[in-house]
């Protein structure tokens, strides 16, 4: 099976650099995430996402974040009691029902605001910690973990080993096997083989790639990814003649297929379901 993340996390945020800079340091902390620049992105996308935190700017371009907590509060307040489901079967109450798993999200706001006034109003607005900007890497990863341990007991951590078809990735020995038997790759071809497998049916830009396994924003020549995921091809065989195929999205990135799924050639294949950064 491929890992379990640790959390699922949205940003909330509509500066472009601030954005990057989160992006950034939770890819290196092994920590996916969804960024939205809107309030209603982001409330539309509850539709389809589960999170377990949301990073949340005070700021925003359609509506502030208290005006976010509101909706989110409407949401938990809707909720139909355990073991009924009295929601009319319409649109709306579809999407009511699809929307139930955003009252257990836990929120961190992000603000410029430092008045004692403005965080008490913060955290009886229903947020569980905020941070004062600018932003500080490691003081924004101990506050996640620190309210995802009050949330859940921090008992969720990547899996170092996982399995998927005739695939098994061992993370903490830094070791693949194919059909039990041990394929030799490079430090860098492990982590791209890793972070691919782990991800199967998933459109993975190159930006996002880029951050997760080379650990920087793509300033690095896209070259250089292609030429390592040809060389995955190669020594995987994922280019048709196994069980997974290693395609090439236009313009987009790649994405791991089973065979049986990937009839359009490659190259001329669409985006679909997407895992970009933003």
């Amino acid at each position: 099976m491929p890992p379990e993340p640790a959390w699922h996390i949205a940003v909330l945020e509509d500066d472009p650099a601030q954005t990057d800079l989160l992006r950034l340091w939770l890819g290196e902390a092994g920590l996916p995430c969804h960024t939205y620049a809107h309030g209603a992105d982001f409330i539309r996308s509850l539709a389809h996402h589960r999170f377990d935190l949301l990073l949340l700017d005070w700021e925003l371009p359609d509506m502030s974040g208290p005006d976010v907590m509101h909706h989110l509060a409407s949401i938990l307040h809707h909720r139909p009691a355990a073991g009924r489901d009295t929601t009319p079967n319409t649109q709306a109450g579809r999407d009511a029902r699809n929307l139930e798993p955003a009252a257990s999200l836990a929120v961190i706001f992000t603000t410029a605001r430092d008045s004692e006034e403005d965080m008490a109003a913060m955290l009886r607005g229903g947020a569980d910690d905020y941070l004062v900007k600018p932003l500080k890497r490691l003081e924004l990863l101990a506050r996640i973990e620190a309210v995802m341990r009050r949330r859940h007991g921090g008992n969720r951590t990547p899996a170092t080993r996982f399995s998927l078809g005739e695939f098994t990735i061992d993370r903490a020995h830094r070791t693949l096997l194919r059909h039990g038997a041990a394929v030799t790759l490079t430090r860098r071809d492990f982590e791209l083989a890793a972070f691919v497998l782990g991800h199967p049916g998933e459109l993975l830009s190159r930006t996002l790639i880029l951050e997760r396994v080379w650990g920087h924003s793509a300033a690095l020549n896209t070259r250089t990814l292609d030429t390592h995921v040809s060389r995955l091809r190669s020594k995987l065989e994922l280019s048709g003649n196994s069980p997974w195929r290693l395609n090439a999205i236009y313009q987009q990135g790649y994405r791991l297929e089973p065979v049986a799924a990937a009839s359009a050639p490659v190259e001329e294949r669409r985006p679909g379901r997407s895992h970009k950064p933003g």
